[in-house]
């Protein structure tokens, strides 16, 4: 639902989309309480696919998803083409797997690094800012930023990589 708002609509500044189908055309047999074939009607199926609109994903979107998502019509595939065709047509999009996570989120560990990958999108326009500040000037480092800097520079370097981001359990 989040990737085909976005794709549709300029509502938001920002999204976030869990473990979502977004090529319709990978379940042909039926999906939800679509009981047509994507050969009795294959508009609907690329009507419903974000992935047939990735062109128009202009919005910042955060893509997560378990790794072992056994949900036949959300298999991490789904986010993986995604994610190449927003950052094909040059969108801004992060994809982040869950290990070993199946369609609904268990793990201690990778609860916590879902939270943290929440908080730090919303965080990361102000770090950018801050960022910029210390390179023009010395200033200290404000506590809530700390303990995630290592991590900053990581997921940076991988940003700019080009690549997903793969987390394990810590």
């Amino acid at each position: 639902m989040t990737a085909n708002l976005l794709a549709h609509t300029k509502l938001f500044k920002a999204g976030i989309a869990r473990s979502g189908a977004y090529n319709r055309t990978l379940t042909p047999f039926g999906f939800q309480n679509e009981e047509r074939t994507y050969w009795d009607d294959p508009k609907l199926y690329y009507d419903m696919s974000p992935f047939s609109f990735a062109n128009q994903i202009k919005t910042p979107l955060l893509l997560i998803h378990g790794d072992a998502d056994d949900n036949p019509g959300t298999f991490p595939i789904n986010s993986e083409r995604l994610f190449n065709a927003i950052k094909g047509f040059g969108g801004t999009v992060r994809l982040v797997y869950l290990l070993y996570e199946a369609h609904g989120y268990r793990g201690r560990e990778n609860l916590l690094h879902m939270l943290w990958e929440v908080s730090i999108s919303r965080l990361k326009k102000e770090h950018l800012a801050f960022m910029n500040r210390v390179r023009r000037e010395t200033i200290t480092v404000p506590r809530y930023l700390r303990p995630c800097r290592q991590y900053l520079r990581k997921s940076h370097r991988a940003a700019q990589a080009e690549q997903p981001v793969r987390t394990a359990n810590l």
